[in-house]
């Protein structure tokens, strides 16, 4: 389990090299705070890496030393940064062994791109704690093809779907373009598009800093964890997808207090129709902030085809009749508590304002995601989500020579053991009746 550093605390680093050597690092004398973690483990945060000299950086290789135990060095490697670029990277340390104590701490960067340098390191403090759970923001676009500035909307999250896929849940909701289908719902009400909102705050958010402060949310304590335990489409038709998410909580919440919902996400949709060109304000512009994904629409026409779209709802258990219950009952701290939701149909969504032409165009490039909010503040407590997997095959399961229904149903979990009929818990199993087997949801 990833850990956090707090948002508020960022070490900043900055990285100086020349065209044949790396000269320096500087690291400003600011202490990075007080970070989290579990006892003894390694854990993650993010830090912005400015690179100040004339090539671009690649990998950072530094020292943590903590008193009281051994120098721990970490080579962390990264997409490039170029020369007067800056991003935030992920940098590994490790907590103390005890829990509930606070340790004093130093990280010297030591090496750039493999080159050693020797600069002055920065201190903190790493405190451990028993649940320290990652948090992985959401950022969700309103958008249309429509809309002559939803380009910036575009760009914003292309570019976390970019840097920080596994870390950044993003969102797109279409209106009035063939990606608005009927089988979602809106999650807030807005009155302009773009608008993008991360975990749901009532401020809108900047498109040109949204990953920015994405990031340091990542770095922030979470109250829950998520977890998507399971994620499968059930039949090669890619008609049903089955998803598990178990969710557990640091302290007690009341009934009701928090919900969860699903979301179906689908990456790669492309069209030929006049709909799926994407209406630009933007062209012959200068960008409205520094990132290659704007030249699409700033050197691009005042209609842009050919676009491919990402993180696009397609159905969500928000929609009123999608039967699914989200209110979570009382549950106490630390214990486990878990949800499954299987869509239907999903092959049978046709394309908003079209008899004929069906959204799902790249079942290998769907995934499910599992959000936990607050049900009265409505903010984002935590979420997770894993790509559908294919329908898995049953060849743990030997089918018999009965071939007819008035065979003994078995049941299965799906690495094939066998289980009683009369004590099946809620989840995903393989039924078997004679010479057939398929996947069954009990609920």
């Amino acid at each position: 389990m990833r850990k956090f550093l707090p948002g508020a605390t960022l070490l900043g680093l900055m990285a100086l090299s020349a065209p044949l050597s790396i000269a320096s690092v500087d690291m400003s004398m600011i202490a990075f705070g007080t970070t989290y973690a579990e006892p003894g483990q390694e854990y993650q945060f993010y830090n912005l890496v400015t690179n100040k000299g004339t090539e671009e950086i690649t990998s950072l290789t530094y020292t943590q030393t903590m008193e009281g135990y051994e120098d721990r060095s970490f080579t962390v490697e990264f997409s490039p940064i170029e020369a007067g670029a800056k991003r935030y990277v992920a940098l590994t340390a490790v907590a103390p062994d005890e829990l509930d104590v606070t340790v004093s701490a130093k990280l010297q960067v030591t090496a750039i791109n493999g080159e050693t340098v020797n600069k002055n390191a920065v201190s903190g403090k790493i405190s451990t704690l028993p649940f320290v759970p990652v948090h992985r923001p959401l950022i969700e676009d309103y958008t249309g093809t429509w809309c002559q500035f939803c380009p910036r909307g575009y760009v914003a999250i292309e570019g976390v779907h970019r840097d920080y896929p596994d870390q950044v849940l993003c969102i797109a909701y279409h209106n009035s373009d063939p990606m608005a289908v009927s089988t979602y719902a809106d999650p807030q009400t807005i009155g302009r598009w773009p608008t993008l909102k991360m975990n749901r705050a009532s401020t809108d958010a900047s498109a040109s800093s949204v990953g920015i402060n994405a990031i340091r949310t990542y770095n922030s304590v979470a109250t829950a964890s998520v977890t998507l335990d399971a994620c499968e489409w059930l039949d090669a038709d890619h008609s049903e997808a089955y998803a598990k998410a178990t969710v557990e909580f640091a302290n007690l919440v009341s009934n009701g207090e928090c919900k969860i919902e699903f979301v179906l996400i689908q990456d790669g949709l492309t069209g030929e129709t006049a709909s799926w060109k994407q209406e630009n304000n933007f062209s012959g512009r200068s960008a409205e902030w520094t990132d290659p994904l704007w030249d699409t629409f700033t050197k691009g026409a005042s209609k842009v085809a050919g676009l491919e779209f990402n993180d696009v709802c397609m159905a969500n258990t928000l929609k009123t009749g999608s039967g699914f219950t989200a209110s979570i009952p009382e549950t106490t701290g630390r214990t486990p508590i878990s949800f499954e939701y299987t869509f239907s149909n999903v092959n049978k969504i046709k394309e908003y304002g079209s008899a004929s032409r069906y959204l799902l165009q790249n079942p290998d490039k769907c995934r499910i995601a599992a959000i936990l909010s607050n049900r009265s503040s409505k903010a984002v407590i935590n979420c997770d989500w894993a790509p559908i997997a294919e329908a898995s095959g049953v060849t743990d399961v030997n089918a018999d020579s009965i071939d007819d229904a008035s065979a003994e149903k078995e049941y299965f979990t799906i690495e094939g053991i066998k289980v009683s009929s009369d004590n099946l818990t809620p989840g995903l199993y393989i039924l078997r009746q004679g010479k057939k087997a398929s996947k069954v949801v009990i609920r």
